[in-house]
C-alpha cells in the first residue's frame, strides 16, 4: 500500500468512528481545497481534509456521508478516462472520488477532485468558545 492509499484508509477509518459525518467546503485558495467534517458543523469540526495543488473539482458545498461505508476513494479507471476526456485533467494529478450519503448505490455518482496530493488532520476545532459543561 502506497502513501496515498494509506492516507485514504486513515481518513475513512476516522470518519467511520462516528454515527454520521457532515462535510462542507471550508476554503479554496492558492490551489488547495480544504473540506471539514464533523457531527455538528454549526459549532465545530473534527477532521480537515486538504487536497493539495487542486486542478479540478466537481463537488457540492455541503453533504452527508454514510459512515458505514468508505466515503473517499481513488476514482476508477473508467471515471478517470471519462473525466480526463471531458475536462483534460493534467498528467500528474490524482482523481479522488467522494461518495455522499443517499447516492452510494449509484456507482457512477460522486464528487470528484483532481489534486497532486492529499493530507488531513483530526482535532476538534470549535467555531465559538466551547461550553465547558457540555463540550468536554
Amino acid at each position: 500500500m502506497d502513501k496515498l492509499e494509506q492516507t485514504i484508509l486513515e481518513i475513512n477509518t476516522f470518519v467511520r468512528k462516528d454515527l454520521w459525518q457532515d462535510f462542507q467546503v471550508s476554503v479554496f485558495e492558492y490551489g488547495s481545497l480544504k473540506i471539514v467534517g464533523g457531527i455538528d458543523l454549526s459549532s465545530n469540526h473534527t477532521i480537515e481534509i486538504t487536497f493539495i495543488a487542486t486542478s479540478f473539482m466537481e463537488i457540492n458545498y455541503e453533504w452527508m456521508t454514510d459512515t458505514s461505508k468508505d466515503m473517499l476513494m481513488l476514482a476508477s479507471d473508467e471515471e478517470n478516462f471519462y473525466l480526463n476526456a471531458r475536462y483534460q485533467i493534467e498528467e500528474g494529478y490524482t482523481l479522488f472520488k467522494i461518495i455522499p450519503k443517499y447516492f452510494e448505490e449509484q456507482e457512477d455518482f460522486g464528487f470528484f477532485v483532481a489534486a497532486k496530493d492529499i493530507s488531513f488532520k483530526t482535532e476538534k476545532v470549535y467555531y465559538f468558545p466551547p461550553n465547558t459543561e457540555t463540550d468536554l
